[in-house]
């Protein structure tokens, strides 16, 4: 897909668009453009993934390019809301809270999140850094759990860190069934000789194949949805959507634009109350 291939380009030619639209003062244009990005990026999230990488990495998806354009929409939108703004102290505190979540998703952002075996191990990138895992570092059991785009590993040593990602041991990806990665992962274990063909056709091949004819191990059960994080992020996000839109309705003149922000927050904690519901369903 062009917006993942020119990822960077996207992201800073989406970016001036969006502070240009800013300038222009054009804040409910801005705030539409946000609500839009940000249902794509739920969409592609969402969408069935496939049972197999192409390769030795995970396809990135256009999931978080999209994302993270909607909150520069919205970023940009709180910054058409100040050009006409009286409460200039309101309105700085309101930029800085909605500029906050970007640092801890910045990295995949940019260098997109996904998962690359090597001849020496297993590199994940994730939302707020990246981390490498050698070969000799993961337990001979592999996984803990495998979910659609998440693979919880075994460690017997901590990895080598770039950056702040959190949960060390957990791979995240796009596109891509979690099991696959995980049977991946679990093949190069159990065959060595394999490993320094990993990145050529031929490994490519022979890895196919290997995958096909494993055998059944006592593995643990993969672990359900982590429900209890969802549910917290989702109560979260009400509780932060609720707080903004109150503290903008007290606080700011509410002409304009501004008059309309606290219903606009209905989006964030609907967002919210979709990652409960989906957490109690599963």
């Amino acid at each position: 897909m062009l917006l993942v291939r020119h990822r960077r380009a996207t992201l800073l030619g989406g970016a001036a668009v969006l502070v240009v639209a800013a300038l222009a003062g054009r804040g409910a244009t801005l705030i539409g453009v946000a609500v839009v990005l940000a249902l794509l990026s739920w969409w592609f999230a969402e969408r069935p993934r496939t049972p197999a990488m192409p390769g030795f990495a995970t396809p990135h998806g256009p999931a978080i390019i999209l994302a993270g354009l909607a909150h520069v929409a919205l970023i940009a939108a709180c910054l058409a809301l100040g050009l006409g703004e009286t409460d200039r102290t309101a309105w700085v505190v309101l930029l800085i809270a909605t500029l906050a979540p970007l640092p801890f998703y910045a990295y995949g952002l940019w260098h997109g999140i996904g998962v690359t075996l090597t001849p020496t191990g297993v590199r994940a990138g994730k939302l707020a850094g990246a981390f490498f895992v050698p070969w000799t570092a993961l337990a001979d059991t592999q996984p803990r759990n495998e979910l659609d785009g998440e693979v919880t590993l075994t460690l017997v040593r901590d990895p080598e860190v770039t950056g702040r990602p959190a949960n060390r041991d957990v791979l995240i990806f796009d596109t891509t069934s979690g099991a696959f990665v995980a049977a991946a992962i679990r093949f190069y274990l159990a065959h060595p000789e394999e490993r320094p063909a990993i990145g050529t056709p031929e490994g490519y091949r022979r890895l196919i194949a290997g995958m096909a004819v494993e055998p059944d191990r006592p593995l643990p059960a993969p672990a359900p949805r982590p429900a209890t994080r969802d549910t917290l992020t989702g109560a979260a996000i009400i509780a932060l959507a609720a707080a903004v839109g109150l503290w903008t309705d007290w606080r700011l003149d509410g002409h304009g634009l501004i008059a309309v922000l606290p219903q606009v927050m209905v989006l964030p904690a609907l967002f919210g109350a979709a990652l409960i519901i989906r957490a109690r369903a599963s």
